[in-house]
């Protein structure tokens, strides 16, 4: 069992807090599974009357704000500066600008001036970034796009992020976009281009075997 602690003195605590503190509640219980010294604390805050352990009032020191636990998670909540932890002010920014794992590019709000903030902040996720093929349809634009229309990649890169590469298509029609003229001609081009690969492959084998016959 625990051992009692002697009443406490209004003189140990802050005079701003003593008047929270009823002292002529002061008794010992059974509390939290020991026998404790407990007194009436009246939130400075809410107003809730509850007996607390006068070991923990002792303990805090002139830290002891006298509020309840609801209320003194709001306090402290409240008196945290995040806004200066966001954006290019957080100590881990790496220039707000990153690739998803669906392979998309992402950028960050700060990256864009005044001008273009205004267009694109309402298309941002809730840390402030957006699709950088979405936000160069929208600065082209200079509108904001709607949630159906959709910037379909021409050449089927995601990362070529270049106006001349986007087309701007609705919801219904981008399925269709992996059909069209130019995702075909770009199709036939790379196997084009795997096959001059290999054949250039295949003449180097060979003179290099001339060489060595020589």
């Amino acid at each position: 069992m625990g051992r009692p602690t002697r009443f406490l003195e209004p003189e140990e605590v802050p005079e701003n807090i003593r008047q929270f503190l009823d002292f002529d509640s002061q008794c010992t219980e059974f509390y939290s599974n020991h026998y404790q010294t407990l007194i009436v604390r009246t939130c400075k805050d809410c107003g809730e009357r509850r007996k607390v352990p006068i070991a923990n009032i002792r303990a805090k020191g002139d830290a002891y704000t006298a509020r309840c636990s609801s209320c003194s998670c709001s306090w402290k909540n409240k008196n945290v500066p995040r806004h200066r932890y966001a954006g290019p002010e957080h100590p881990l920014w790496k220039g707000g600008h990153y690739e998803h794992p669906s392979g998309y590019s992402l950028v960050h709000l700060a990256n864009f001036g005044p001008r273009e903030q205004k267009i694109i902040a309402c298309m941002t996720d809730k840390d402030k970034y957006i699709k950088e093929h979405r936000a160069v349809m929208a600065l082209h634009l200079g509108r904001a796009l709607l949630e159906s229309e959709v910037v379909h990649h021409k050449d089927g890169n995601k990362a070529n992020n270049l106006l001349s590469n986007l087309e701007l298509r609705t919801t219904k029609t981008h399925g269709t976009g992996h059909g069209s003229p130019y995702y075909q001609l770009w199709q036939e081009s790379l196997a084009e281009v795997d096959k001059l690969s290999k054949h250039i492959k295949e003449l180097e084998a060979i003179l290099q075997k001339g060489f060595a016959s020589h």
